[in-house]
């Protein structure tokens, strides 16, 4: 089905878990919505700025960024206005730090390294999420939202998890609360994710326009500071989204959103 035929007249609020995730996922469904005059919302969870000193992995991916320590997250923010006014979405910003930057009791960094993102026991995380399910809830973009967007965690990055299991937590009719691919780690090889159960209810396929899907790939390549750590940055990136949007909709390029039983 088309976006706006999918969207009923709803304005979408997408809770994205970085700066760009919104967009990378849902910025054609968004690109619609500011078309048809009902633009959506992006709530960004971890967008808080770090505390000195940074751990070492943090500092690594600020300089794979071609970001500087001190002004990291005003830059990737500014990275987001740009791309949101592309796709015509509001944004809203949560303020909690980024699993990097984030320190335990302590005070030392929780997450050290940067390949234990993926492995971390989400388990760990439980009064985060609480907590952020109830800034969720208390959040009027969320609150008041006909439609709330969330991330599947594919790829299994902690603060993605973190996300969706703080959207389980909202008190929600779950035709109200869609569950969208986390792009680009949806298009890699499946051996390489967590598993993935697509046994899930039937899931919406929404179909873009050209256009629509133009103003998606141009609200991604705002994310200047991504592009030398995601697939094929810049150059290649564009190429494998669009081809696994095409894969999607009989070379049409569109959207997956799933359903998820109640919790």
């Amino acid at each position: 089905m088309g976006a706006l035929e999918a969207l009923a007249g709803r304005a979408p609020t997408v809770l994205s878990a970085h700066y760009d995730d919104g967009v990378l996922s849902c910025g054609g469904l968004l690109a619609a919505c500011a078309e048809a005059g009902t633009p959506g919302t992006v709530v960004t969870v971890f967008s808080g700025a770090p505390e000195p000193p940074l751990s070492a992995a943090a500092r690594k991916f600020h300089r794979a960024c071609g970001l500087g320590d001190a002004d990291a997250i005003a830059c990737r923010a500014a990275e987001d206005d740009r791309a949101l006014t592309v796709v015509g979405a509001a944004p809203v910003r949560l303020g909690v730090p980024d699993a990097l930057y984030r320190k335990d009791s302590a005070g030392h960094p929780r997450y050290p390294r940067d390949d234990e993102l993926s492995r971390a026991e989400l388990a760990a995380e439980t009064e985060l999420i609480t907590g952020l399910a109830a800034a969720l809830a208390a959040e009027p973009s969320v609150r008041d939202a006909e439609l709330v967007l969330a991330p599947l965690a594919i790829g299994n990055h902690i603060d993605h998890r973190i996300t969706r299991a703080a959207a389980r937590l909202l008190d929600r009719d779950p035709d109200t609360i869609w569950w969208y691919e986390d792009a680009p780690y949806v298009i890699f090889p499946k051996d390489l994710l967590e598993p993935f159960d697509e046994s899930h209810t039937d899931p919406r396929t929404v179909r873009l326009t050209r256009r629509q899907w133009q103003a998606k790939l141009r609200g991604i390549g705002c994310y200047a500071s991504q592009a030398p750590i995601l697939l094929g940055g810049n150059t290649e990136l564009p190429k494998w989204l669009t081809m696994y949007a095409e894969s999607l909709a009989d070379g049409e390029p569109a959207e997956r959103y799933w359903s998820l039983p109640a919790a």
